[in-house]
């Protein structure tokens, strides 16, 4: 009820431009290919970076995952785990 406006009647309302431009969103991630997609939405003026996750995926584009770990990396992480499990409570 804005501005007193106390009407039931059903208005007109404004529609949501479409903010993304998906070229300009594929030129970026050729140019950048390790931009984030938080930094992609703020880049693009988009609110949410699953917007940018949602087009990428509607063109086909793979989102890579965050981290590529190494043989010892995975594992060390082995080693830790099985070091925590096996502490006695």
């Amino acid at each position: 009820f804005q501005k007193d406006n106390i009407s039931l009647k059903d208005e007109p309302r404004a529609k949501c431009s479409k903010k993304l431009n998906s070229e300009q969103l594929q030129v970026t991630i050729t140019e950048n290919p390790t931009c984030t997609t938080r930094k992609l939405s703020k880049t693009f003026n988009v609110s949410r970076h699953m917007t940018i996750c949602r087009e990428m995926k509607r063109h086909g584009w793979e989102i890579p995952p965050p981290y590529d770990f190494s043989e010892i990396n995975k594992q060390h992480r082995v080693t830790c785990c099985v070091s925590l499990l096996s502490r006695e409570l």
